[in-house]
């Protein structure tokens, strides 16, 4: 196992989010920047993650439970005024479990289950990977996960 780099890097919200949302490349491209460094993000920065990122993927996923289908589900959001910035979030979250599904119509039911996973494992996994330390540096109940 390689060393990792002694300079300490911190780990902001956007970045956080872009780990989840961003383009495939832009992916890679932020663990071949973390991957030998000490990486160091803290709990304020897992608060706005919460905030933002997982909440708008428990907002999608409760549309989906109370809408008829995919299609009426994403139509409620599009008409749902929820600020700018998390509409784009929206946007992207829904194309990419959308497309993650593998046929061009996923089953509503399906892409429910997904979700449930999703935000149930991987949403907390993507945030601590690449990881090294979590900074306390704040008290606060939202960013206990």
């Amino acid at each position: 196992m390689m060393e990792k780099d002694c300079s300490c890097l911190f780990l902001d919200t956007t970045i956080q989010i872009e780990k989840v949302l961003g383009r495939k490349d832009r992916k890679i491209e932020i663990h071949n920047n973390l991957k030998e460094r000490y990486v160091i993000t803290s709990r304020y920065v897992l608060m706005e993650y919460i905030r933002t990122v997982v909440k708008d993927f428990y907002y999608i996923y409760n549309v989906l439970k109370e809408e008829s289908s995919v299609e009426a589900a994403i139509d409620r959001i599009a008409d749902e005024s929820r600020g700018l910035l998390s509409l784009k979030r929206c946007l992207k979250i829904i194309n990419r479990m959308y497309h993650s599904q593998g046929n061009d119509r996923p089953d509503r039911r399906e892409l429910i289950k997904h979700f449930e996973r999703y935000i149930s494992v991987s949403l907390p996994r993507i945030f601590q990977k690449d990881v090294d330390e979590i900074l306390n540096l704040v008290d606060c109940d939202i960013s206990r996960m």
